[in-house]
């Protein structure tokens, strides 16, 4: 994830950048760590996206295709 990981690394980064500001997330992660959702805004949108310009975190990613089943086999 980051500029480390390339094209996917910069995609992941983006995705996970996406979920981490949204108001439901803030709300909700700024709580569990006990801190502003100013703070949190920050770490996220600065101190993040500076971490990962310093590291090469690695994550899994699975993705599931299904078909409908129309009845016939």
């Amino acid at each position: 994830m980051g500029p480390n990981g390339g094209k996917i690394g910069l995609v992941s980064q983006e995705l996970f950048m996406l979920f981490l500001t949204t108001d439901i997330a803030i709300e909700n992660l700024s709580g569990e760590l006990g801190i502003s959702k100013e703070l949190f805004k920050h770490m996220v949108e600065i101190d993040l996206l500076e971490e990962l310009k310093h590291t090469s975190p690695e994550g899994v990613s699975v993705r599931f295709w299904a078909r409908k089943n129309d009845g016939l086999i």
